[in-house]
């Protein structure tokens, strides 16, 4: 990975280096030369392994010789300073070796440092980082030239579920869009589901339409519901699978779909996990109305009455939508949603749109608590205990109360929705 270059003829003006001072020009063979800043100090490439030599010995306790001292590759330039893997008499691990700066992660393959030299002083990433010798933007640089598996390490789509790892969620929006034919930008992991099951993972993946007949399935004596937007899907570190078909191939046992049933189950009265995997999937639907839009695509563009409509992947078509809101409120509710003076989705030459809304979170809300009150014959209620943030007397952010809310549910047609839903996010 690191490559031995020519560096005769190095020379550097290192007052400008920093952040805001202007990149160098790249020069075969050499470190290049920073101009325009005002600087008595030359340094030769003589001279930088001269101060590598003090570094070492202020720092790894013995002192080379200046034959033993290399600069072994040149990084690039950055905000004016070079970045550098120098060789020395050093012994390193052989161990993968994470840095994190600048909210970026960089893999590193072994336990050699790279250094950013400024002023006859060399530091680490992170050191030249808060020192403001490298911006942000330097970092993500330098990490995508020399990280390992840096894009799997720091590539994120917003709307991924946060509870999965960056490096987990690469992995699965990558086969996902391989196996469902949709472009890797346009893929997010929208739930994973809590646990392992015959060392599978379940997950709600975004970013394909689905019919409304993949989020109800049968498999064996089960009835399963999707919580999501769209299936359940089994993921096995290699490719997706629908539920039945992870049956039928043997990745799921019995007891696992038993236990997914369970779960995700409308037979009777609804248990906890249930009621709250419920919640959570008409809260997110309730948001594309109330807090903003589901995903779209900001091309083709189409005007109705002075409003932007963007097409969104999410539902092919109005009736889609209305049939997933369905699977989790009522019949009056849904039309709530949907009737509106100046319609958030629109179906437009056969595909559904979207226009533009976006109003923020309420930062003031926190943390949630549940608690199910029974109802009478088919009617419960869920009770929300939402924290409440704000400033005390010494101006710190804390919990400064609780607020209750109430969603009441009822089975109609055999299955469990809300019949009002508070929005507070």
């Amino acid at each position: 990975m690191k490559q031995s270059i020519a560096l005769a003829c190095l020379l550097i003006c290192l007052a400008g280096c920093g952040r805001g001072a202007p990149a160098a020009p790249e020069m075969p063979g050499a470190l290049p030369e920073v101009t325009g800043q005002p600087s008595d100090t030359v340094v030769t490439e003589e001279g930088m392994r001269t101060d590598f030599v003090r570094f070492v010995s202020e720092n790894f306790g013995f002192t080379p010789s200046l034959d033993e001292v290399r600069v072994e590759h040149l990084v690039g330039t950055y905000s004016g300073c070079p970045v550098v893997f120098m060789g020395a008499p050093l012994a390193y691990t052989a161990a993968l070796r994470p840095v994190e700066v600048a909210g970026y992660i960089i893999i590193f393959g072994d336990g050699q440092r790279l250094y950013v030299y400024h002023d006859s002083t060399f530091y680490t990433l992170e050191e030249a980082y808060a020192a403001d010798l490298l911006t942000a933007e330097d970092v993500r640089d330098i990490g995508m030239k020399v990280g390992s598996e840096f894009e799997r390490y720091n590539t994120r789509h917003p709307l991924d579920d946060p509870s999965v790892d960056t490096y987990l969620a690469y992995d699965l929006r990558e086969d996902f869009a391989a196996w469902a034919g949709v472009p890797f930008a346009d893929v997010y992991v929208e739930r994973r589901i809590d646990g392992y099951y015959s060392d599978c993972l379940l997950v709600c993946m975004g970013g394909a339409a689905w019919t409304q007949g993949a989020l109800s399935v049968t498999v064996g004596e089960y009835t399963i519901q999707s919580p999501c937007a769209g299936p359940i899907l089994v993921w096995d570190c290699e490719k997706f699978y629908l539920l039945g078909e992870a049956y039928d191939a043997g990745l799921l046992n019995e007891q696992d779909i038993r236990t997914i049933a369970n779960r995700f189950s409308w037979q009777g009265e609804p248990a906890y996990e249930t009621v709250i995997d419920t919640y959570y999937a008409a809260s997110t639907a309730a948001s594309w109305f109330e807090q903003g839009s589901m995903p779209y695509s900001y091309d083709d563009r189409i005007l109705v009455d002075g409003i932007a409509y963007y097409p969104t992947s999410s539902f092919s078509t109005l009736a889609e939508l209305r049939a997933h809101l369905e699977l989790l409120f009522s019949t009056e509710l849904v039309e709530r949603y949907l009737s509106t003076t100046s319609p958030h989705y629109r179906e437009i030459g056969g595909v559904l749109h979207v226009s533009e809304s976006v109003r923020g979170t309420n930062i003031r809300m926190g943390d949630e608590r549940y608690l199910i009150l029974n109802g009478e014959g088919e009617q419960l209620t869920l009770r929300v205990v939402v924290e409440q943030w704000g400033s005390d007397a010494q101006n710190d952010w804390v919990v400064t109360g609780y607020t209750e809310y109430d969603y009441p549910m009822a089975r109609i047609e055999g299955r469990w929705v809300f019949t009002d839903f508070p929005y507070f996010r």
